[in-house]
């Protein structure tokens, strides 16, 4: 019988003396979390370890164990025997410097994301599992590395982060076992909580209050849509860090189904979509050369905000009445 995936990655990883760890562009607590854990399980292993972000560590996350240790830049002569990629569910989301060649030794992929182009040479993906955080544990359990309180608390910020809180759809009996097992570990989920999510910069106060402004609703009240432009985010003092959840306000309004978060960057905009489930933005996104999960999903499209915004309504008002047709 074929070793699962798990197994296989679990081998390798320790038959390996050095290792780079990263993760996707504009990291989320998923996959910081994810990517500092593979760093603490490293270390119990004993192995050299690189944790390279290409946009840093958002605020929010600076606290975090192994957080003060990750750079935004790699050399060109870097070298690795092994290169273990998170929460990342294409090649092309990860960032530049990551090596292309021999330099990078064995590429792993852990991944949960439902739309994604299978890449690596050691691929784990299942995206049945709440958040890779999940994939994340299940290795360090299956290598008896023991869930201490800084690998626990890391691992929650990766549960918390995908199941909004243990809000979402996602939130099924494997992830609060493995929420049960942190707590027990010592962590007081509420101090992680304030940690990360109750130190609200001002900046953030006044970004958000700018954003809400722009809220609107399509003609049919079921999409609610939100803008961010470079001025806003210039008047109010913050940076594209501080912006994290900003769309949920958007889905949470009565009779909405879907919520798009358009943010300028330069000539490009990025897009957050959320679904409330009747929708599958992941496949929208992925046909926009994106992707992300049914429920959550996101991608990069040229034009300016206001154009841009027109054509992400536009198609999904159309899948809202492709849905309605066949029902």
């Amino acid at each position: 019988m074929k070793p699962s995936p798990m197994h296989q990655i679990a081998q390798t990883l320790m038959g390996a003396q050095s290792g780079l760890i990263t993760c996707h562009r504009k990291p989320d607590g998923d996959a910081m979390g994810s990517m500092l854990g593979m760093g603490l399980i490293l270390r119990h292993l004993g192995k050299t370890f690189t944790l390279y972000s290409q946009d840093g560590v958002p605020k929010q996350f600076a606290d975090l164990a192994l957080a003060s240790e990750v750079v935004d830049h790699l050399s060109e002569d870097s070298h690795f025997d092994v290169t273990v990629a998170v929460d990342t569910g294409d090649q092309a989301l990860l960032g530049d410097d990551v090596p292309t060649d021999h330099r990078r030794g064995t590429l792993i992929v852990l991944d949960h994301h439902s739309s994604s182009t299978p890449f690596g040479d050691l691929r784990w993906h299942d995206a049945t599992a709440a958040a890779t955080g999940v994939l994340v544990a299940e290795l360090a359990q299956h290598m008896d590395v023991r869930l201490n309180r800084d690998l626990s608390e890391l691992l929650w910020c990766a549960l918390y982060t995908d199941t909004g809180g243990f809000r979402y759809s996602s939130t099924d009996a494997r992830v609060l076992r493995l929420a049960a097992k942190l707590v027990e570990a010592g962590i007081s989920p509420w101090d992680v909580t304030v940690k990360l999510y109750e130190n609200n910069p001002v900046e953030r106060m006044r970004l958000l209050g700018r954003v809400l402004c722009t809220l609107e609703l399509s003609a049919s009240g079921q999409i609610a849509s939100l803008a961010i432009t470079q001025q806003m985010v210039d008047e109010s003092g913050a940076d594209n860090s501080m912006m994290d959840g900003f769309i949920n306000y958007a889905r949470s309004i009565e009779g909405v189904e879907v919520a798009v978060q358009v943010l300028q960057q330069g000539e490009v905009c990025r897009i957050s979509l959320r679904s409330k489930g009747r929708i599958d933005v992941g496949s929208l996104a992925q046909r926009l050369g994106g992707g992300g999960h049914h429920n959550a999903a996101g991608c990069t499209v040229e034009g300016p905000p206001g154009q841009v915004q027109q054509r992400i309504l536009g198609l999904l008002e159309d899948a809202l009445r492709d849905r309605e047709a066949v029902q």
